[in-house]
């Protein structure tokens, strides 16, 4: 579960490692979140919480590590789990999903909290949360690290023509008939790509992924603009 993976193209143990990830965190977060979400609530009576995680289909194979991290929450939580949202506990109070649909959240009467296990839940699920203000949304940052990495990967490959280049300087050394490097200029021009140090990046949205891309960019010479929602914590 630990192993270092790239994102792209995981399969077979690659592809498990990364669920193993998933799965441990998301349970080993439930608790910590459950009890800051009632605590708001400043009710003097104890709440038990009830967790439900409606997994994905490549999620299961990973069941035992998921049986593993529900055994090990605070008393006071539980946590059950399934690919069907029929077989659902009616008093969940929490609710665990990727993708969570309307009919999902409404089928869950004492529903209080919603937690998606990716950093950045979609815009149709904060809408749906929105329409739905008795209810909090959180999300589990785990995968910020590996997210923050890729952005800055798709950066450098825009920034450089890398798909472009790549394939022309594979058709022409295919060719035979060009130097290699030949396939490395683009648009008629030798001119080798754009250096970024010294230029400016504008990171929109300085969070937990925001943040480390800042820090990346910074480490290539470049000034760096960030803005985020709020302005409340200095950075």
């Amino acid at each position: 579960a630990t192993r270092d993976q790239p994102m792209g193209g995981m399969t077979g143990d690659a592809g498990g490692a990364y669920v193993c990830v998933c799965m441990r965190l998301v349970a080993a977060s439930l608790a910590a979140t459950a009890a800051a979400v009632y605590l708001v609530r400043r009710r003097r009576r104890r709440w038990s919480v009830v967790a439900f995680y409606l997994l994905h289909e490549a999620d299961v194979d990973e069941l035992p590590l998921l049986e593993a991290a529900a055994a090990s929450l605070s008393p006071g939580v539980t946590l059950s789990w399934d690919t069907e949202m029929s077989r659902a506990p009616p008093e969940a109070t929490v609710f665990v999903a990727r993708l969570p649909s309307a009919e999902a959240l409404d089928s869950l009467k004492r529903l209080r909290a919603v937690i998606v296990p990716f950093a950045g839940p979609t815009v149709t699920t904060r809408l749906l949360l929105r329409a739905r203000p008795h209810l909090s949304l959180h999300n589990a940052h785990f995968n910020a690290q590996s997210t923050s990495e890729l952005a800055v990967g798709l950066l450098l490959a825009a920034a450089k023509g890398v798909l472009a280049r790549d394939a022309r300087l594979r058709a022409e050394s295919l060719r035979g008939d060009q130097p290699w490097t030949a396939g490395w200029a683009v648009g008629g021009t030798s001119a080798p790509p754009p250096t970024l140090g010294g230029r400016t990046a504008l990171v929109l949205g300085y969070g937990a992924v925001g943040g480390r891309v800042a820090k990346a960019l910074q480490g290539l010479g470049m000034h760096v603009l960030a803005c985020r929602r709020s302005a409340a914590r200095p950075h």
